[in-house]
């Protein structure tokens, strides 16, 4: 998966989240790097994905491991 990449959850097809931030994929700022550091102490490893989604007008963000979610065709 890569960034701007639309995804849903295995278990709930309904709602589409778009890929905002894909764990050790080309980290190029200090951000990104601080980014990874903190996915990978919550226990969540290379591929893993961040996303983002509305839910009515509030903007959601969550973090996943790569298996449980699928891209959307």
């Amino acid at each position: 998966m890569i960034i701007g990449d639309v995804v849903y959850l295995n278990s709930n097809s309904n709602v589409l989240m778009t890929v905002s931030y894909v764990l050790g994929q080309y980290p190029k700022n200090e951000h990104e790097k601080m980014l990874d550091n903190k996915m990978r102490e919550a226990g969540y490893d290379d591929r893993d994905i961040c996303c983002t989604w509305f839910s009515g007008s509030k903007l959601e963000t969550a973090y996943f491991k790569e298996k449980m979610v699928v891209k959307t065709n």
